[in-house]
């Protein structure tokens, strides 16, 4: 299961993350035992990009199932808050630059996966399986 955060700034911009030797993603990492995808969305964010949010104030912007070989699936969480926090440290080695960028500029940068999902939430879709849209919970 992994968790990961929407995090808007005060110029409206997002925060992505480049992991090393791979793709932009927003700030996000596997849920560890005994803790929520809450806690974990946004201890990734602190991890990542030094960033400091009460966990409560986010709100799941989606669920998105993914099926994996043989049948099993993982769920990967987002969810979705603001800072007015301008910098961005990373903190965790594995990450090779925190920046900020225009919606549409982390959009186009973003893995494929990770674009599709944040697109569907921001939609309002709630929950995902495969990309595929089920009813939004309302």
């Amino acid at each position: 299961m992994t968790a990961g955060v929407l995090l808007t700034g005060p110029d409206g911009r997002w925060a992505v993350v480049q992991h090393r030797e791979s793709s932009w993603h927003l700030p996000s990492g596997l849920v560890e035992p005994g803790e929520g995808p809450r806690a974990a969305a946004f201890r990734e964010l602190h991890e990542e990009t030094g960033v400091l949010v009460d966990a409560e104030r986010g709100r799941l912007l989606v669920a998105h199932w993914l099926p994996v070989g043989g049948g099993t699936g993982r769920m990967a969480y987002v969810f979705a808050t603001t800072t007015d926090q301008e910098t961005l440290i990373p903190g965790d080695r594995q990450i090779a630059a925190a920046v900020w960028l225009t919606p549409d500029q982390a959009m186009s940068r973003l893995h494929s996966t990770v674009a599709r999902r944040v697109a569907a939430g921001l939609a309002g879709t709630v929950y995902l399986e495969d990309l595929r849209p089920n009813q939004a919970i309302s």
